[in-house]
């Protein structure tokens, strides 16, 4: 079958389509036909060896994080799901599982999610990582509730766009960083929009929120936040989630522990994984908190694609259109 897959240690240089077998559904599995697939800063992370430490990377190594399409082949110990059903999927590529920029993908079927016919394959390959991300980040781990404050380092990424979201959803107050271009998406979300290239926009933020946020998600990093802790009330919380530059600390620990600010570096947890995916498909499927932005690519295209999303100027979300193509 085709897929796009890295093949050396060039990084994103050897991305591009292969010839592979198909994988086989083991008996917690279920393999999927895929329609659409989302990108993820964590495929350029995989292609270029960042999550080395985490993963032996096996050439040719097919990337993607999340599926879309239609149940093919269900392993022995799956109840719940049959062949034909429309599903959305979190990929095992992290655990060295298969890769969902592939013709076919086997996926765990504890992180798949039935798919209603009003939600489009396109539109729900945005949601797993993005959106099981922002769920665990800012309401687990970072623990927002309702009436409290959050600022979100990168407002109009995918992550950034659930979180902003979910916060409205509960009734929390939020804000955002993002480029002026993007400012009318995050005031759509409910937030409070500041351009992080104005060199006022601090002075704008202490007007508004004079006593700090109660949290800061930070689905940015390299260095792009380096006053995080200035803009958190004393015992509130700093999650980052964001790319650390080399040689890079979260934020200054003496600092945090002098305000009693707890640092936290969040990823979705696995074992809550389905559970947060099939809240969030509920959510969309209801219109509590709207998709983000999709833009919908070309097999042919994700090596682009994956540049573009490294360079950190992305909004919303990028999908690969797997089942139309062209491959090349």
């Amino acid at each position: 079958m085709k897929a796009i897959a890295v093949t050396g240690a060039g990084g994103l240089d050897d991305v591009g389509v292969v010839q592979v077998a198909e994988p086989r559904a083991t008996a917690d599995e279920i393999a999927i036909k895929v329609h659409a697939a989302g990108l993820n800063p964590a495929d350029w992370k995989l292609a270029e060896g960042w999550l080395a430490p985490h993963l032996r990377l096996r050439y040719p190594q097919v990337l993607g994080f999340d599926a879309a399409g239609v149940i093919v082949d269900v392993g022995a110990q799956v109840a719940g799901f049959s062949v034909g059903d429309r599903v959305v999927a979190k990929t095992s590529v992290a655990r060295g599982g298969a890769g969902s920029l592939a013709e076919i993908v086997t996926v765990p079927a504890k992180t798949t999610c039935k798919l209603p016919d009003t939600i489009a394959f396109s539109q729900s390959a945005a949601v797993p990582t993005a959106g099981v991300t922002a769920f665990e980040a800012l309401l687990v781990a970072g623990g927002l509730r309702g009436g409290q404050t959050v600022l979100v380092n990168g407002g109009a990424g995918g992550t950034g766009s659930f979180a902003l979201a979910l916060a409205r959803k509960i009734g929390a107050k939020a804000a955002a960083t993002a480029r002026r271009v993007n400012h009318d998406r995050l005031g759509e979300l409910g937030a409070i929009a500041f351009d992080y290239t104005d060199q006022h926009w601090l002075d704008d933020f202490y007007t508004r929120f004079p006593g700090g946020v109660d949290v800061v998600l930070d689905t940015v990093g390299q260095g792009s936040l380096p006053q995080a802790l200035d803009l958190i009330r004393p015992r509130g919380r700093l999650v980052a989630i964001g790319t650390l530059a080399k040689g890079e600390p979260v934020s200054d620990a003496e600092m945090a522990a002098a305000r009693g600010i707890s640092v936290i570096t969040a990823m979705a947890s696995r074992g809550r994984e389905g559970d947060q995916l099939r809240s969030l498909i509920a959510d969309l499927e209801r219109e509590a908190i709207p998709f983000p932005q999709v833009e919908v690519v070309s097999p042919c295209d994700c090596a682009s694609a994956l540049r573009r999303i490294k360079g950190g100027h992305v909004s919303g979300k990028i999908v690969v259109d797997i089942a139309e193509g062209p491959w090349r």
